[in-house]
């Protein structure tokens, strides 16, 4: 049993990944990671592709089981247990055959709350969320931008205290991107959530972190913790600060690093 760090509401304590295949060689796809969280905190991970941040964010939200380690909320170990934290892929996963305000409430039904009673609870929230007069439409109807809203809305009414967004902005256009960056800073802010967010955009996680994880080559480490001591709240005015361009260029400097180091071992 571990006991974790009490002033972390998020702790990966030792956590590491070898998947095993019958008749092939271990890959190994995380080393040891130890890294805290504190409450509140925006923290965003980059790293080479294949460097296992997705393969991390399976462990942390319970969905893949750790060769070592654990992972800690609040103190109390948490690791292999579903349901202990929100989790959104790149993908929003809108289930095509529910209306918008249907499929928001989705994480709500789950933790029992009656249909009716989820559906008043959410509709006063849609225009915060720029989706008020859209509860009826299906996602094929909706710009991808209002899809990723209503899913990340499904996401924080889950309600858990530490959420989990693996490229969630991804698939979008530039512009649209920038415009949910704005966005989910001005909910974070208002939620009071703890979240970690996965992206291969050195600018977005500069943009959107109060620190920033930078992980190594596979098996993935974390190579560098850089905190982000930019004032909020961030425009994109932001981005053209020399500060900015600074740090950008040094994570870009340690990822190029890793990447070609992933390359060269390939």
């Amino acid at each position: 049993m571990h006991r974790g760090d009490d002033t972390a509401k998020l702790e990966i304590a030792g956590i590491s990944k070898t998947f095993e295949t019958p008749g092939k060689p271990p890959v190994a796809a995380l080393g040891a990671i130890d890294a805290r969280i504190a409450p509140g905190e925006f923290v965003c991970l980059v790293g080479p592709s294949g460097c296992g941040k997705s393969t991390l964010f399976n462990i942390i939200a319970g969905l893949e089981q750790a060769s070592s380690g654990a992972v800690l909320c609040d103190g109390s170990e948490v690791t292999g247990k579903t349901g202990v934290v929100g989790y959104q892929l790149q993908k929003d996963l809108l289930l095509p055959w529910r209306t918008v305000l249907d499929n928001i409430i989705l994480g709500m039904e789950l933790r029992n709350v009656p249909k009716r009673e989820a559906r008043a609870q959410v509709l006063p929230l849609l225009a915060r969320y720029g989706l008020a007069g859209f509860e009826n439409n299906y996602p094929s109807t909706l710009s991808g931008g209002m899809r990723q809203r209503a899913a990340l809305m499904r996401t924080l009414l889950y309600d858990k205290d530490v959420i989990l967004l693996d490229e969630p902005f991804g698939a979008l256009d530039a512009q649209t991107r920038a415009l949910m960056q704005e966005w989910l800073l001005s909910v974070w802010a208002e939620s009071g959530k703890t979240i970690l967010f996965i992206t291969h955009d050195v600018e977005e996680a500069l943009f959107l972190a109060d620190r920033v994880w930078i992980m190594s080559a596979r098996p993935g480490i974390l190579k560098a913790q850089l905190d982000v001591p930019i004032a909020r709240p961030r425009t994109q005015d932001t981005l053209v600060d020399p500060q900015f361009i600074a740090l950008k260029r040094q994570v870009l400097t340690q990822i190029r690093e890793e990447s070609r180091r992933a390359f060269e071992t390939r």
